[in-house]
């Protein structure tokens, strides 16, 4: 039953890696195919299998697709110990999201972990201007 599934997921994964070749044909720099609803599917089907380091690419490119996907970009790199990279990416996704508190802890908590303690000052004074908003809502 064991050789079944590694069959079954190898298969699947090789499959998946067809599609991606097929659509993404010149490496996704180059790719007029990022807005093409197979390959957001595809790589989405591509996360229930993948490793780690597969989970991190797989989210590099929904990212490029779409900035939705820099917050579990940003957290996956971070449970990897990536803290410059996770930095980033909650940056970004912060920019989209202002009022997130969710992340504008993990930007404190991280700041503070790179003993930047100014920016880690400047964002706890955001999550108490967005606490008084949202209790003014």
């Amino acid at each position: 039953m064991l050789f079944q599934l590694e069959n079954k997921y190898e298969n699947a994964s090789m499959m998946y890696s067809q599609i991606l070749e097929e659509l993404l044909p010149n490496g996704i720099e180059n790719s007029q195919n990022l807005n093409h609803p197979e390959l957001k599917a595809t790589l989405l089907q591509m996360l229930s299998l993948s490793s780690p380091t597969e989970t991190v690419n797989i989210y590099y490119l929904l990212n490029e697709i779409s900035k939705e996907y820099s917050l579990p970009l940003a957290e996956v790199l971070e449970t990897l110990g990536e803290t410059d990279q996770a930095l980033h990416f909650y940056e970004e996704y912060h920019k989209l999201n202002p009022r997130n508190l969710n992340v504008l802890s993990k930007l404190h908590a991280l700041y503070l972990s790179l003993e930047n303690e100014d920016l880690a000052g400047k964002v706890s004074e955001i999550i108490e201007q967005v606490e008084i908003l949202q209790s003014n809502s």
